[in-house]
């Protein structure tokens, strides 16, 4: 083998690396998007549940429930 093939194959090497790189970089940003969309949807659900929980253990609730089962 002669230099330049040497040097040739050298730097396809490198920018075919880079190029892999800029890929898993890539994939690793759209994945982390995608968790943070997630997390919100979690977030919104608990706080829903939360104001559900409060709605039904409220004492003025449970009162008007007795009262109108009377």
């Amino acid at each position: 083998m002669d230099m330049w093939t040497f040097i040739a194959i050298a730097v396809l090497a490198s920018v075919g690396l880079s190029a892999y790189k800029a890929r898993l970089r890539h994939q690793r940003r759209r994945l982390d998007e995608e968790y943070c969309a997630r997390d919100e949807d979690i977030d919104d659900l608990m706080d829903r549940v939360a104001t559900l929980e409060s709605i039904v253990t409220d004492k003025k609730s449970r009162l008007k429930d007795e009262i109108n089962n009377l």
